[in-house]
């Protein structure tokens, strides 16, 4: 036998998987020829053959790792609408699967819900978002989440909120371009959001997945006694949170129900809490109140008479017994304009208080923003009654520092919400800017569109310039219509709160809620995947050196 030819780098060589191509292209095990990152893996610095116990390609994240990092066995997508097994390292506690699989019928993981083929006949079950085939009386109703005792309040005295919290920093949400786009345009602010419901329920999964804390409203008893959920968010800010609001929008309309009964609250962070600005606030929201009015049905300016409620939960800000308010803005003595910024704010912080101005010592009166639990009319938010306003200031004073917006009607619809999020965004920024201006008188005439187009030109953002015209012009437009129709409780548009608006975020050049991809969930693309009809593994389709296909047996076992 002659002496072993070593073959050169630029010599063309046979892979395992058929394939020719450049030695210098190819990893070298024993006598075989393996194309790095097809057929040989390089995994914390050692090489393993496709074919080897150890790896198994994680459908998660589109590669292959060690087997111990990919904990879970399930439903990774469907060929011809059977559904196929493999590994994948991230689960989030649902949903589940049910399949036939050697005759039993058995639960596994399932990847993702947007895998399932439409055509396929597993159908989502509303009360648990678990797959079954052909789910009959599939209706949105209330279920108890087992194992946890709903709050009034999303508080520190609601373990809940600690856990969803928790949950909701280790979570990672694919992020659209519609919230990084948006995120560009929040100024700092942070928020939160409060979703009333008349019926059904999120799953479990997906409120830790979006920071949803679910909580008890008394407000929303039914007559069978049963307690419909109000579903709130935590803190959030930024593009993660802005995509939790999509994300979270979503499912209220996929799951849930509203009704007139339910209204829509959102919490704003981040904010400016010394007295001045609170008091330019409140003149500012005072003198805007009719034109926000005006963006929601009919009813909302009487909802006992008009609607039938047992209670008016938004009213209007009221002519307060301020004095010179205007010299405010004027003095440049400083000792007078402290006396005459403390004088006011004891009337604002007396009506918050739900008490008398004159009944009030000066010297008694907290500054705003700091925590204090002993408001005199109780702990219970339900007790203070001045809360219950188109603005409700209480928290900027009482309970450590956000301003709830209370106006919007009940709403699953992202368009709507992001709009008015971005509208108070606005009103909040616009007194942070001028507020000594609001107090002269200046502004007293201002309008919405004017403070919006202002904003969107503070955040550069000629995109949300645009959005916001269209929203203002569409929700005046329609609740216009709705008013000549005398629909004053705004029926006719509930019917229609799940489609997105034409013009405003969901249908925007920048929009994609993205319906494939969700919490960081890498789909299955079943276009490059077949089945071999032999060993019932996966195969991916490789173009030889021919323009062939050749066919890799991924490490998948459907025993």
């Amino acid at each position: 036998m002659g002496p072993k030819i070593k073959k050169s780098k630029s010599e063309m060589v046979e892979t395992v998987e058929g394939t020719k191509v450049s030695r210098s292209k190819v990893k070298k095990i024993g006598s075989e020829y393996f194309t790095p990152n097809v057929s040989v893996f390089n995994i914390k610095g050692v090489n393993y053959r496709i074919t080897s116990p150890k790896i198994a390609f994680d459908y998660a994240v589109n590669e292959y790792r060690l087997k111990e990092e990919v904990p879970y066995y399930g439903v990774v997508g469907f060929i011809n609408n059977v559904p196929k097994l493999g590994y994948f390292s991230m689960f989030k506690g649902g949903p589940y699967i049910t399949i036939e699989l050697n005759g039993e019928l058995k639960e596994f993981p399932l990847l993702s819900s947007k895998i399932v083929p439409k055509d396929s006949g597993y159908v989502e079950e509303l009360s648990t978002g678990n797959y079954k085939l052909n789910v009959s009386n599939n209706k949105k109703s209330i279920k108890s989440y087992s194992g946890i005792s709903l709050h009034y309040n999303a508080n520190a005295q609601n373990p809940l909120v600690s856990s969803v919290k928790k949950h909701f920093e280790k979570n990672q949400l694919y992020i659209s371009e519609l919230a990084s786009k948006l995120a560009e345009c929040l100024n700092g602010y942070s928020f939160g959001i409060e979703f009333e419901t008349n019926n059904g329920t999120i799953p479990y999964y997906k409120v830790f997945n979006n920071g949803l804390v679910p909580l008890k409203d008394g407000s929303l008893k039914l007559s069978n006694g049963q307690y419909p959920y109000e579903y709130t968010t935590i803190p959030l800010n930024g593009e993660k949170g802005l995509q939790a609001i999509l994300n979270i929008c979503e499912d209220l309309s996929k799951y849930c129900t509203f009704n007139k009964t339910c209204s829509t609250h959102i919490h704003f962070g981040n904010i400016r809490l010394d007295k001045v600005y609170l008091l330019a606030y409140y003149h500012l929201i005072r003198n805007v109140q009719d034109q926000m009015f005006k963006l929601v049905p009919h009813y909302k300016t009487d909802p006992v008479n008009i609607a039938g409620l047992e209670k008016n939960y938004c009213q209007k800000l009221g002519v307060l017994s301020f004095k010179d308010l205007p010299k405010i803005a004027k003095t440049t003595d400083k000792k007078e304009y402290e006396k005459l910024v403390n004088a006011n704010y004891k009337v604002l912080f007396a009506f918050l208080a739900g008490q008398d101005s004159q009944s009030i010592d000066s010297g008694s009166v907290l500054s705003p923003g700091t925590s204090r639990r002993s408001h005199p009319q109780g702990d219970s938010k339900w007790n203070r009654k001045n809360r219950y306003y188109v603005q409700n200031l209480l928290p900027a004073v009482f309970d450590g520092g956000t301003i709830e917006s209370r106006l919007h009607q009940g709403t699953f619809n992202a368009d709507k919400i992001l709009g008015w999020m971005f509208l108070n965004i606005s009103l909040l920024w616009f007194a942070d800017k001028y507020t000594l201006e609001i107090l002269s008188g200046k502004h007293d005439k201002i309008t919405l569109e004017q403070i919006t187009k202002e904003y969107s030109q503070f955040v550069n953002s000629s995109f949300l310039g645009k959005v916001m015209r269209n929203y203002l012009a569409n929700r005046q437009d329609t609740m216009r219509a709705l008013y000549a129709k005398e629909d004053y409780l705004g029926t006719d548009e509930l019917k229609t709160d799940g489609l997105s608006i034409p013009g405003l975020f969901l249908q925007s050049t920048v929009n994609l809620t993205d319906e494939v991809l969700r919490n960081s969930i890498l789909v299955f693309n079943n276009k490059a995947f077949v089945q071999s009809s032999k060993t019932e593994n996966w195969k991916i389709e490789l173009p030889d050196s021919a323009g062939k296909i050749s066919m890799i047996e991924q490490d998948v076992n459907l025993q």
